[in-house]
Order: structure tokens, then sequence, then C-alpha cells
């Protein structure tokens, strides 16, 4: 298991960035094709193709019927460029984790002095669209309906989206730019921009509003020290109505490897942030107030869990 983790763990995401970047996966979206044909029409090289090809059929993303490859219809959203579900705004940023990740020595030696990475936030929360999907409607599931949610860093507003399916009224915060130009389009494509409005700025400067249902903390605390998740959790207090619910998805350490890769990962891309375990989480929101009731695990194979509290 040791030496498997130090084996190609990487190469995934990079044939897929290279299938989208490339427009093979737009010319496979438009007709069954051979490698032979694509590489052709693209001026690729057809050896390269041709396996590139048969890595993705193993991998189950391609069908072959004869010599020709389509895309599965249940993948196809996942290289519209027009579907919230693209994935190239997620691969894009492998060069900047590949870069800093790179350098890890350097930041253990001098955090304050390694070189930093400069991130679109616009373009990092649509990304997280087409990851987090299937986490937001396991916590749709967890929950159950809400009237009134808020939806805090909404982001792509992917974790509040199935509520408002369910008819839910839906506030989301987050910075100007990243409402504008990844929140809005997102609802926008899934059809439910009716059902949602939005307070821009600083989630710690802004009024939240009250009387909320559910409040929602998607994949956030963990950028925060725990003075701010404090402050997180005593305005989720404020803002809850008389039998409301915060729903806290989360990275938790305790729960496989992949929380304290991200706990890594935190400590270069962020001043002061990290993962916290389940524990932490209760006793901080304790503090403020919160009564702990219920914790699942979405996504076993990336250990984010859903903390429940009353408030």
């Amino acid at each position: 298991m040791f030496f498997a983790d130090l084996s190609f763990t990487w190469a995934v995401p990079f044939v897929l960035r290279a299938f989208i970047k490339t427009g093979i996966s737009e010319y496979l979206l438009a007709r069954p094709a051979t490698a032979e044909e694509i590489a052709g029409a693209l001026k690729l090289d057809e050896e390269g193709v041709r396996r590139l090809l048969a890595f993705l059929e193993a991998k189950g993303l391609l069908e072959k019927e004869g010599a020709s490859f389509r895309i599965k219809e249940a993948f196809k959203r996942y290289f519209d460029r027009n579907s919230p579900f693209f994935l190239l705004p997620y691969l894009e940023r492998l060069d900047v984790f590949l870069d800093t990740w790179g350098r890890l020595d350097e930041f253990l030696k001098d955090k304050d002095k390694a070189r930093k990475p400069k991130i679109s936030f616009e373009t990092f929360a649509k990304g997280l669209f087409p990851i987090n999907w299937e986490v937001a409607w396991s916590l749709k599931g967890l929950v159950g309906r809400a009237r009134r949610v808020l939806d805090v860093g909404c982001g792509s507003c992917v974790m509040s989206i199935p509520f408002a399916m369910d008819g839910a009224e839906v506030v989301g915060i987050d910075y100007p730019e990243v409402v504008e130009a990844s929140s809005k389009w997102c609802v926008g494509r899934m059809g439910v921009r009716d059902r949602y409005s939005f307070i821009c700025g600083d989630m710690f400067e802004v009024d939240w509003g009250k009387g909320y249902d559910l409040v929602i903390l998607g994949n956030l605390l963990h950028s925060q020290p725990s003075k701010r998740v404090q402050t997180v959790f005593r305005k989720c207090r404020y803002a809850l109505s008389e039998k409301g619910k915060v729903a806290v998805v989360e990275f938790v350490k305790g729960y496989g490897n992949m929380p304290y890769v991200f706990d890594i990962h935190m400590f270069i891309h962020t001043k002061s942030g990290r993962v916290y375990s389940a524990d932490e989480l209760k006793e901080i929101a304790s503090k403020e107030q919160l009564e702990f009731y219920s914790c699942f695990c979405l996504d076993p194979a990336r250990g984010i869990v859903a903390l429940l509290f009353w408030g």
C-alpha cells in the first residue's frame, strides 16, 4: 500500500486535462471517432491519442464500438464547457499545486519567504462544483428539507443547490467577484436562479441576516484558525431560527488519509488554516452554545464529513 501511494497517483488529472485541452473531448462530444480520425482532425500524435483513449476506456469514461470511441452518456456533462460540471476549471489548478507541493521543503524551512502562488478564487470556486456535487446531495439526504437556507462562503453554491431544487429560498454570502463569476453562473445553469439572493462581501464583516432554518458551512472552516472558526459559529447562532441547524461539511481528521494531506495543503496555501478533528469542531461550537447532534461521513474516500448542530 505504501508504494502504491508513490506510483503515478497524479496521472489521472493530467490525462483528463490533456483530453480537454487538446480538443479531443469536444471532438468526441460531437461524434464517435477513431484514434486515427481524431489525430488527423486535431493534428495530434496518433499513437499518443491511441494510448490516451485506451486509458480512458479502461477507466470507464469512454466506450468503444468497433474502432470508434465515444464518451459515455453519464460523463458528457464533465466535458461540456457550458455546464457547471465542466472539469477544466478544477484541472487548471494542477500547475499551481504541483509547483507549491514540489517546493514543500521551502515552506517547511521558512513559510513566510517561500514564493506564494496567485489563485483566482472565481475560477477556483467554479472548479469545485463537479467535485462536490455528490457530497452536496448526500448532505441534502442527511438534513432533509429546509425552508430558508444560508450558504456561507457559497462559491459555486454547490452545497445549497440541492435544497434550492427542493424549494428552499437560499441566501449566499461570498466576495463580489466570486458571486458574479461563479455563484450566479452556476445557479443559473442549474435552473434555480430565482431561488437565490446574495450578500456580497467578507463573511466576517457583512450582516448575515436572521431566521434561517439551515446554515451551511461547506468546506469553509479549514481556511481559518480556531478563533475565527469560533466567530463563524457565533454568527451562525445569531442567524438561525429558533429550531435552526448548522451543517458543517469538512475534511475531518480521523477519517482516512486525505484530511492529513489537506492539512499540509492548508499549511502551504493559507496563513493559519488547518484541518480539524470532529472533537475540536464540537468543542469550538459548544463555546457558542451550538449543540452537536449528528456526524456522518459523506465521502469516505476523501474524509469529508458532515457535522450537524442545533442552534
